[in-house]
């Protein structure tokens, strides 16, 4: 196993190769924190002109065998934040290497991550408070998205820090061990392919580089939160093109949910670029991160 590892690494350092195409309206700052003796790093980019204070947070989390460089490569998220004027965080996992081939301790990947002992929810929830104290960022507008297993590390970071997030957007992933706690809403807008090969949307076996994965449904995971968020069990459907799109509302308007399923949709970031020669190519019928920005502005923490 460590000798395929070692192989895809490689491959993945020679696609990184090239710079992230630098944005002279945004500051670049490089931060580690200590969680339980592990020395835990992520980039941060602030748009020069943002608010002294009350601005929103977006975390994107990267794939398995990926890092921040790569979220950030995927989502385009950071011209998206020097236009709309917030901060995004892109962290790093852990892993055989330091810089790069990360994953996060949650789901099938967990063989992949540094040690089992790994907790990446204490180094999020340190991280938020870094961001509160030192970036001024409005506790009521901090958001999560993730493709893969980020995507999946987004659904654990809502179900069991819901005092930290207003909403969350997983990308290409599906939810493992939702909790029995039902306390407070947080609002979910999803993204899936139909064609997704390592995360099947109607669950059973995946295959990720070769190795077989065992996956759950989407549909567990959104079912779970329409229910904890409160919504109509029924939701409001709409077709555009290759794209549906199902919406469910509560009545007290303080949270909804919200699944996009794309038509011969693969295992990408849809809109996105492709950081891996090996990986899926995203598919170019929407643009997740303008919906998902839309998504997160209208949703605060109420």
């Amino acid at each position: 196993m460590k000798s395929r590892i070692f192989v895809i690494g490689l491959l993945f350092w020679f696609a990184i190769s090239p710079a992230i195409a630098r944005h002279s309206d945004v500051t670049r700052i490089k931060e580690s924190i200590d969680v339980a003796g592990v020395r835990r790093r992520f980039t941060v980019c602030v748009p020069n002109d943002c608010a002294k204070s009350g601005v929103p947070l977006v975390i994107v989390l990267h794939g398995a065998m990926g890092n921040g460089w790569c979220a950030e490569h995927d989502s385009q998220m950071t011209p998206k934040a020097e236009k709309e004027r917030f901060i995004v965080a892109y962290p790093n996992g852990t892993g055989f290497f330091r810089k790069f081939f990360l994953s996060w301790n949650v789901g099938p990947c967990r063989k992949l991550v540094r040690s089992k002992k790994v907790d990446d929810l204490a180094f999020i929830r340190k991280m938020i408070e870094l961001f509160e104290a030192k970036y001024n960022v409005d506790p009521r507008r901090v958001y999560v998205t993730g493709l893969s297993n980020g995507g999946m590390l987004a659904y654990r970071i809502a179900a069991e820090m819901p005092d930290l997030v207003a909403a969350i957007s997983p990308v290409a992933c599906c939810m493992y061990n939702t909790p029995n706690d039902m306390s407070a809403p947080v609002s979910v807008l999803a993204f899936h392919g139909t064609a997704d090969r390592v995360i099947p949307l109607d669950g059973h076996k995946g295959s990720f580089y070769g190795y077989q994965i065992q996956t759950v449904p989407v549909s567990e995971g959104i079912r779970y939160w329409v229910k904890r968020d409160q919504c109509c069990p029924c939701p409001l459907h709409e077709d555009i093109g290759v794209v549906s799109k199902e919406t469910y509302r509560n009545s007290s308007g303080n949270a909804e949910v919200c699944l996009y399923t794309i038509k011969h949709g693969n295992h990408s970031w849809p809109g996105g670029k492709c950081v891996f020669p090996l990986a899926d190519h995203p598919q170019k019928c929407l643009v997740a991160t303008d919906l998902m920005w839309e998504f997160f502005r209208t949703h605060p923490k109420q």
